[in-house]
């Protein structure tokens, strides 16, 4: 996996030019806003690529026939403007506990949510900047 990532990290790193820094280590990317912004961390050691954001969105990210990277790059893109929820609920654990996300983009919508009724509170992304 980690031989398919040098022309990925060049378009990562486009992404966030301006608005943040792409570091790599090994299979593991990491991109942080250089102001606001949730930060994003990918984890390629093997397929699905995981990409880590928000407080706690684990988004699994599967390849879209042979193309692993576009469908992981449409889900940055989406946070990185802007465009991704993390929902929240109640339960045993504490006040607020993570049940759910969501990204959209032109590519469609990414979504994992059991229960719409437990949700007690929507975080936003801010976009990057």
């Amino acid at each position: 996996m980690t031989s398919d990532l040098r022309p990925s990290i060049d378009a990562l790193t486009g992404l966030v030019d301006g608005r943040g820094t792409c570091t790599v280590d090994g299979p593991v990317v990491l991109l942080l806003p250089n102001e606001q912004g949730w930060p994003i961390r990918i984890l390629a050691e093997r397929e699905p690529v995981r990409v880590l954001t928000g407080s706690a969105s684990r988004i699994v990210v599967g390849a879209d026939g042979d193309d692993l990277w576009s469908p992981v790059l449409e889900v940055v893109d989406s946070v990185l403007d802007g465009r991704a929820e993390e929902y929240f609920g109640t339960d045993d654990e504490g006040p607020l506990t993570p049940i759910g996300y969501r990204v959209w983009g032109a590519g469609g919508e990414r979504r994992a949510l059991d229960d719409e009724a437990a949700v007690v509170e929507v975080h936003r992304a801010p976009a990057w900047r």
